[in-house]
């Protein structure tokens, strides 16, 4: 069958990678936010640090991946972020304390003591005195809360019209985060409602598209997560009254940092679909395969200025035809830290819509979000 929407999706793919390869050779612009190892052999490593020990650092790639470093095998650090340093004796160049609080370090191992230098001062540390150098504990809340809201429209005029109004809201919740485990767990609620109103050659239809997602995760090492799901969907255009979806399966952050994250998703559903008109009721095994991709591509008044595309494929075990096909692509730019605008375009596609609906649909669109400044 013919996709009539497709190559849509792959210039938004080619743009995407084209963003991606851009970011990629420009990753020193934004130096200052990006801390810096530089190996003893090798090139330096541009990422986040996590936190160190007498023995190691733990450093975050810009890349994905979480990367070890004994102290030998390190030739400089530099730290651009606020860390506690903690040893054994006072350090008493600098403190009478045996606790320092960094807002940004460098450090130079050398024969078992460490050099490091900060903003207004210098001292060194030998390394088995160190007991450890990480971020404050504030900085990784137990649990954090997440809620927004926001419209969207769309208007095009001269020989056809189409005018798009839209509204979501979104609400998230992730506790421990810092952890590694099944203590780590995310839930995620988003109800959207869509009405578009359709011109051409003097004939005017109407649309309305309403959808709901509910995900609870739980992590199970590092990235890696189970993950439980009920979908809902309605779409006057392509002929579906409801939709309901209802399963789990897992997924896992294929690197997730300051700069960009990749998910990926795959999940066993029981799916029931309802149809305007005398067309019955289906109801099959399936499965749900999505990705969503986010870079920030630069910032605005130190906020990230981030594109994210998501593609979801759902194909049909015991139904024939049935297979969906879901795109999207957002632009949001920063207005203040709680306003942003957001370019938006979307395509879907349904196999088994119903004649004489429209089994493919898309729209483009701009929007404005609000998100809630919620305490830490």
């Amino acid at each position: 069958m013919k996709y009539p929407c497709g190559w849509r999706l792959l210039v938004m793919i080619a743009l995407l990678a084209g963003s991606a390869a851009w970011a990629a050779e420009n990753q020193e612009t934004n130096g200052a936010e990006i801390d810096v190892l530089v190996p003893s052999m090798g090139h330096q490593l541009f990422g986040t640090f996590q936190r160190a020990t007498t023995d190691e650092i733990v450093f975050s790639l810009d890349c994905g991946p979480v990367v070890t470093f004994s102290w030998n095998q390190v030739k400089e650090l530099q730290v651009r972020h606020k860390t506690i340093l903690q040893a054994k004796n006072p350090i008493s160049a600098v403190s009478a304390s045996k606790s320092l609080d960094l807002d940004s370090f460098t450090i130079v191992p050398s024969q078992g003591t460490l050099g490091i230098e900060s903003p207004g001062q210098t001292f060194s540390v030998s390394q088995t005195d160190l007991v450890s150098i990480a971020p404050p504990a504030g900085a990784l809340p137990t649990t954090a809360w997440a809620i927004s809201i926001g419209s969207s429209a769309s208007f095009v005029s001269e020989s056809f019209k189409q005018e798009i109004w839209g509204a979501q809201i979104d609400v998230g919740r992730e506790q421990n985060q810092e952890l590694t485990d099944w203590r780590h767990q995310a839930t995620t609620l988003t109800l959207a409602a869509v009405n578009s109103l359709t011109e051409q050659g003097g004939t005017a239809l109407r649309y309305h598209r309403y959808d709901g997602t509910f995900e609870h995760r739980v992590y199970l090492w590092h990235g890696l997560y189970t993950n439980v799901a009920a979908v809902g969907y309605s779409n006057s255009s392509d002929g579906m009254y409801l939709q309901q979806a209802y399963g789990g399966g897992l997924g896992v952050w294929a690197f997730r940092n300051d700069r960009q994250s990749l998910d990926l998703t795959g999940d066993f559903l029981y799916i029931a679909e309802h149809f305007y008109g005398p067309s019955p009721t289906v109801s099959f095994a399936g499965a749900s395969l999505r990705e969503k991709y986010t870079i920030k591509l630069a910032e605005v008044n130190k906020l990230p200025l981030e594109l994210a595309e998501s593609v979801s494929y759902i194909p049909a075990f015991s139904q024939e035809k049935a297979w969906q096909l879901l795109g999207a692509a957002t632009l949001a730019v920063p207005i203040t830290a709680s306003w942003n605008a957001s370019l938006t375009f979307k395509d879907g596609y349904l196999a088994n819509a119903p004649k004489p609906a429209n089994k493919n649909w898309s729209a483009s669109s701009v929007g404005l979000t609000y998100t809630f400044p919620l305490p830490k």
